[in-house]
C-alpha cells in the first residue's frame, strides 16, 4: 500500500486528471447532438438496440463527426482508468482517517470507484466495438444500456462522496484532528 503522501498525490493527480478529461468530453459532446441524438454520446451509450445505434451513427456520419465520436469514445476509455484510480486512491486516503465518518466514506468511495471502473468499461467497450464496426449490435447495445445507469450512479456516489469527505477532512483538520 502506498505511503500517505504518495497516496494523496495519486489521489489529487488522477482524480483531478479524470475530472479534466471528463470536462473535455463534456465540451466535445455538442458535436454529437442532433435530432437523432439530442443528448449526444449519452444517447449512444443508452441506445439499447442495434437499430437505435445505427440511426445515431448514421446521423453522426451525415454530420461528419463519426471519426471524432470514435476518438471521444477512445478518450472515455482513458478517462475511466484515470478517474477510477484517482477516486479509489481518494477512498483509501479517507479510509485511513481518524474520524469514523471519514473511514466509512472512504470505504464507500472505494467501492463506488470499482463499480464505476467495471460498469463504465463494460459500457464503453460495447459502445466502442459498435462505433468501430459502424454497425449496431443488439447484445452490445443492451449490455451498454444496462451498464449506463449503474456507472452513472456509482460515479455520482464517488464524486459526491469525495467532496463530502474533503469537507469532513477539512473540518477535522480545523478542529485539530486528521
Amino acid at each position: 500500500m502506498p505511503d500517505g503522501n504518495k497516496l494523496e498525490r495519486n489521489f489529487w493527480r488522477f482524480w483531478l486528471g479524470g475530472l479534466l478529461i471528463l470536462a473535455i468530453m463534456i465540451a466535445m459532446n455538442p458535436l454529437f447532438v442532433n435530432d437523432v441524438s439530442p443528448w449526444g454520446i449519452r444517447d449512444h451509450q443508452s441506445a439499447g438496440t442495434s437499430m437505435r445505434v445505427d440511426a445515431i451513427q448514421a446521423a453522426w456520419q451525415a454530420a461528419g463527426v463519426m471519426n471524432i465520436a470514435r476518438w471521444a469514445i477512445a478518450l472515455d476509455l482513458v478517462y475511466i482508468a484515470v478517474y477510477s484510480f484517482g477516486a479509489y486512491c481518494g477512498g483509501q486516503m479517507f479510509r485511513a482517517g481518524k474520524k469514523p465518518t471519514l473511514r466509512r466514506l472512504g470505504w464507500m468511495i472505494m467501492a463506488a470507484a470499482i463499480i464505476v471502473c467495471v460498469a463504465d468499461y463494460i459500457e464503453t467497450i460495447c459502445q466502442f466495438i459498435q462505433a468501430i464496426r459502424l454497425a449496431g449490435d443488439d447484445a452490445l447495445a443492451e449490455i451498454a444500456a444496462a451498464a449506463q445507469p449503474i456507472k452513472s450512479t456509482a460515479f455520482l456516489i464517488s464524486l459526491f462522496g469525495i467532496l463530502t469527505a474533503l469537507v469532513v477532512q477539512r473540518g477535522s483538520r480545523g478542529a485539530g484532528g486528521t
